[in-house]
């Protein structure tokens, strides 16, 4: 890339940094902005993309708190309110749906068995007359 005066422009480019606290408070609350920015958005992405309910909070430099939470997570944030318990319900509430996804399609395969046998009955007849 050359500027007005015809040379080429002469940058740092992209390279490894060292993961280290940024001793520098402007630099780190640049930093601290530009990451939340593309952690919200990656954020964003996961929740379209996998359906996911993702709550996050962060707490910047400065002590200001920010906060991304998917349409549906904000039941989540009531976790925080009732303990335990809460976890514990919701994970038998998820073994009993699971266990009645199992029984229906246990049903269904029955059902095909006997449509596919009653379908093969009537075959049977209509080929002996």
């Amino acid at each position: 890339m050359e500027n007005l005066h015809g040379r080429k422009k002469i940058t740092m480019g992209r390279r490894k940094i060292e993961i280290k606290k940024i001793q520098k408070k402007t630099s780190l609350q640049v930093t601290f902005t530009k990451s939340r920015i593309g952690l919200f958005k990656k954020s964003s992405e996961l929740c379209i993309l996998c359906g996911l309910e993702l709550s996050i909070i962060v707490q910047s430099p400065a002590e200001k708190f920010y906060a991304f939470h998917s349409p549906y997570a904000e039941s989540m944030l009531h976790i925080f309110d009732m303990g335990d318990g809460f976890i514990t319900n919701y994970t038998s509430h998820i073994d009993d749906a699971r266990t009645e996804y199992e029984e229906a399609v246990r049903m269904l395969e029955e059902k095909k068995k006997e449509v596919i046998g009653t379908t093969m009955n009537h075959e049977i007849k209509e080929r002996k007359f």
